[in-house]
């Protein structure tokens, strides 16, 4: 028999391959937290494509991940590769939208989590990243920032400052932020 490693180095980047491997993790859900490590291998190769399938995982069925905020949190700041971060960077950022629509986001994230998301977020935010990153990150801490005042109070100067030096994606992305925090 297979075994999931070797299933994940023969996904490829089309939508289908991802899609249909997903489909297999679903099948067997006991398989989700060892997809969860891979995507953290440091074997890139592994890594992305188990992030890619991590994905379309969490969009299906989001109560996977979260049991395994910690771990994901945690590990977040030590990716180094834009292919693994956006994919998991989205599956968090669709789940902690759902926990803040259901007001469970504080039940289920704790104080150290929320604050290194936080931290990581913003370091994305900031740093040199792709705008897909950097959307979901400026999200997220809009997300986080109604529970910290002073996150929203930080995001606003950045969002402002930088909203005219990047893509039409993240102009979009700041105004709809920047809309919210004006309420």
């Amino acid at each position: 028999m297979i075994t999931l490693q070797e299933r994940i180095l023969k996904v490829s980047g089309a939508r289908e391959s991802r899609h249909n491997n997903a489909q297999y993790i679903l099948a067997h859900e006991a398989l989700f937290e060892e997809l969860l490590l891979l995507c953290f291998s440091s074997d890139t190769q592994i890594a992305k494509r188990a992030s890619w399938v991590f994905e379309f995982v969490c969009m299906e069925r989001n109560y996977l991940i979260t049991p395994h905020y910690t771990y994901i949190i945690k590990n977040l700041p030590k990716l180094t590769n834009d292919s693994i971060k956006r994919p998991i960077c989205r599956a968090l950022y669709e789940n902690l939208k759902l926990e803040d629509k259901n007001n469970s986001l504080r039940k289920v994230l704790s104080t150290k989590d929320e604050q290194r998301l936080i931290e990581t977020c913003f370091d994305w935010l900031i740093g040199n990243e792709k705008v897909a990153l950097k959307c979901h990150s400026m999200r997220m801490l809009y997300i986080l920032g109604q529970h910290y005042n002073w996150v929203h109070k930080e995001l606003h100067p950045i969002l402002e400052q930088n909203i005219h030096l990047h893509t039409a994606g993240y102009k979009a992305a700041a105004k709809e932020i920047l809309k919210k925090l004006a309420k």
